[in-house]
């Protein structure tokens, strides 16, 4: 009877143990921070996003559990719902979070992970009735973009500030172009298939399509260098609330490890990471043009996830040329968090 009261003892001490454990287990395995992780767009330049909704597993080791929001073109609305609270993180356009923060808006960036990855396809038609060849200097190429009808994001967002920028060196301006505002790069597609735009300009990837039947040509690209002034541009960041940033340093450190992480894997496994992409969200794009476009994306990317003070005041410079707005709340030092901030 004394050994199967010591037995029954000890059974019911290992079974609280094991009930302990399981509970402490349980615990851990909530611990992980939920984050609502928005995106302008599911494109080759925001590929963290992408990537991490098919493989979260990075942002999982750093504690977080991410839930990937796609905004479909839309920066302002990515912008908006950080600062209604509706997510946690935005990445966009740079200069869609300048915009805010110059309006008012409480807004830090947590990780800058792309300087501009950006192409602007003309149709074929309008290539060959142009005259220019695909080899002609980049100016050239820029100064035969006038009168086409073209289609990009709306004024004040990233990539209507670059083509400000380079049409300078046509002597050009946007208003010299047919400029007709389209967030939706299927609807950029189908639009020169059909003849109703001569040209586009997005983030290299979400046009292949065009390069694929031959509808349109990659005429001009920063990715592969047609324009090294703008190569340091701090294209892409991810910006929160700055209460949040705050109120969270762990957190923000850890947010900023994951991305840098899935930045570092990109461009250590392009191949593998491209496919891992292309498979969940682009499955109907050629390989090998998928592959193509890819890895012109991945020049783009930015170790570390850090941007200089020298990037940051190019960029506000262009931005303030293009809207006239005051940048001053948008400084470096008052809006870039310390661990995205290149040492």
């Amino acid at each position: 009877m004394q050994f199967s009261i010591l037995a029954a003892g000890r059974a019911a001490r290992r079974t609280a143990l094991l009930c302990a454990s399981a509970v402490l287990l349980a615990g851990s395995a909530h611990a992980a921070d939920a984050l609502k992780i928005g995106a302008s767009a599911i494109s080759i330049v925001n590929s963290p996003a992408p990537l991490t909704a098919a493989k979260p597993d990075l942002f999982e080791a750093q504690g977080i559990a991410p839930e990937i929001i796609d905004f479909r073109g839309s920066s302002p609305n990515c912008i908006n719902a950080v600062l209604s609270g509706d997510a946690d993180l935005c990445q966009a356009g740079t200069t869609t979070g300048m915009d805010a923060i110059a309006e008012g808006a409480a807004l830090k960036v947590v990780a800058i992970f792309a300087r501009p990855a950006i192409e602007i396809v003309v149709s074929s038609k309008a290539v060959a009735a142009s005259g220019v060849a695909e080899s002609a200097p980049v100016e050239q190429k820029l100064g035969m973009l006038k009168g086409l009808r073209f289609s990009s994001s709306p004024p004040g967002n990233a990539n209507y500030t670059l083509l400000t920028e380079m049409l300078k060196s046509a002597g050009l301006t946007p208003q010299d172009v047919q400029y007709q505002t389209l967030t939706d790069t299927t609807a950029m597609i189908e639009s020169m298939r059909n003849d109703r735009i001569d040209a586009a300009m997005w983030s290299v990837g979400p046009l292949s399509n065009l390069l694929q039947d031959n509808t349109g040509v990659r005429w001009v690209s920063i990715g592969r260098g047609d324009v090294p002034s703008l190569a340091e541009i701090p294209y892409v960041s991810v910006f929160a609330r700055a209460s949040w940033v705050d109120e969270n340093p762990d957190l923000v450190k850890r947010v900023h490890a994951a991305y840098a992480a899935t930045i570092k894997r990109m461009k250590d496994d392009p191949q593998g990471a491209s496919v891992v992409i292309r498979e969940k969200y682009f499955p109907n794009i050629d390989p090998a043009l998928w592959e193509d476009s890819f890895r012109q994306g991945a020049l783009s990317f930015i170790d570390g996830v850090t941007g200089t003070e020298a990037g940051w005041n190019q960029l506000i410079a262009l931005q303030a040329q293009s809207t006239g707005k005051d940048y001053a709340p948008a400084a470096f030092d008052k809006v870039v968090a310390d661990v995205a901030k290149a040492k």
